[in-house]
């Protein structure tokens, strides 16, 4: 099997799915990237109404650009590891809570830039692939969406140039569930490291049963996940946006919020909480390992709409974000939350030595109290520091 011809973009037109695409956008604080003449902006979405986005969109970007209504914007970003890309009609300009913003149209559609049509499902969360061949020396990566075909992989760090390289073949092996495991020959068809940093891996040689199971596999997952998005678009439509106190339950006591795609909430019970919001599952052992000696641990990878819950319900003393997350940079997450709630939430980013004090800077101004290197990790100073900052919370709590 060999792909001669690069393939048609492919086109979603579907209200309700662009509607859907738009919304977990806005409430994942994912940004949009946005092209006019030769500016390059990121902007998030603050409102997604029945036919129009609010961006983000400050006064003076709007008047340096000399954006008037009915002119449009190119924008693309990356939604479930596919590059989107279309344009954006502007409609008018404003405020909304206080905020500059610019009112733009849901577009009759976007293309997604998938040169061969690889893949058709996105995985989430991804799966582990392992490579019985040379890229056992460097893949970091994981399986996060996959077709008949082959599979697109998605490594954290990026894809080594002079080790990977299209064309180049490779066994790899994956499970999709209990019981069903793939094992195929395969080449690398295409190579991105920017944006997202992905690999797509075409199967060689797959026999048509397994090829079969995988199609029917793919046909039931995307129906469940169709009828998962009009239960989800059907509640944003209908305006319900249920805090826990609002979560009905036999006994009249809330429960805590049910999230998708995440963490189990409670890595440790304790009071008070302390938030870890983290994509690295070794290092959250390794962090709330060092935390629960004196508080209540409580751990996400970082999906806004998901930490939200988790802000409301626990109402933790401390959130700790990581510079890195899946879906969004952890400073772009901690101004999120610094806008979106009324009451202070107390939040330290934490990340990597290099550029550290540019970071601690860029941390404060995105309203952080502070930036913590913890690479390398040192859980002494790392606990003094977090036990500093949550005596510091409460003491003004008090006063």
């Amino acid at each position: 099997m060999a792909f001669k011809k690069r393939k048609k973009h492919l086109l979603i037109a579907d209200p309700g799915e662009l509607r859907v695409i738009f919304l977990r956008m806005g409430e994942g604080a994912r940004a949009l990237e946005l092209k006019y003449g030769n500016e390059i902006l990121r902007k998030l979405i603050i409102e997604v109404e029945e036919k129009d986005l609010i961006l983000e969109f400050p006064v003076d970007d709007r008047e340096r650009l000399s954006l008037r209504q009915g002119q449009s914007l190119q924008v693309s970003f990356f939604y479930e590891s596919k590059l989107y890309y279309g344009a954006l009609p502007v409609k008018g300009a404003g405020k909304l809570s206080g905020k500059d913003a610019l009112r733009v149209g849901i577009p009759a559609g976007l293309q997604i830039k998938d040169d061969f049509g690889l893949t058709q499902l996105h995985l989430n969360p991804r799966l582990d692939v392992t490579f019985t061949s040379q890229f056992n020396d460097f893949c970091d990566g994981g399986l996060v969406n996959i077709g008949p075909e082959g599979v697109d992989i998605k490594s954290d760090q990026g894809w080594v140039g002079e080790l990977v390289r299209i064309d180049m073949e490779t066994d790899l092996g994956f499970e999709l569930e209990p019981g069903f495991r793939i094992a195929s020959r395969g080449r690398v068809l295409y190579v991105n490291n920017v944006g997202e940093k992905l690999m797509g891996v075409q199967f060689l040689d797959m026999d048509r049963p397994t090829s079969n199971r995988i199609s029917e596999w793919i046909s039931q997952q995307s129906v469940a996940r169709k009828t998962a998005d009009k239960a989800y678009l059907a509640d944003r439509q209908a305006g319900i946006k249920r805090r826990p106190s609002e979560i009905p339950t036999e006994k009249g006591i809330n429960k805590a919020p049910q999230l998708m795609y995440d963490y189990k909430t409670v890595f440790h019970e304790g009071k008070p909480w302390v938030l870890l919001l983290c994509k690295d599952e070794s290092l959250i052992q390794r962090i709330g390992k060092t935390l629960k000696r004196k508080y209540g641990v409580l751990v996400s990878k970082g999906r806004y709409i998901n930490v939200q819950k988790i802000l409301d319900f626990y109402k933790p003393a401390m959130t700790l974000i990581h510079e890195s997350l899946d879906s969004v940079s952890g400073f772009d997450l901690a101004r999120t939350i610094a806008t979106e709630n009324q009451e202070s939430v107390p939040i330290v980013i934490l990340g990597n030595a290099q550029d550290a004090a540019e970071k601690r800077n860029r941390a404060v101004a995105d309203k952080a109290m502070d930036y913590r290197v913890i690479d390398p990790y040192h859980p002494l100073s790392f606990f003094k520091a977090v036990q500093d900052f949550v005596d510091l919370c409460q003491f003004e709590d008090e006063d």
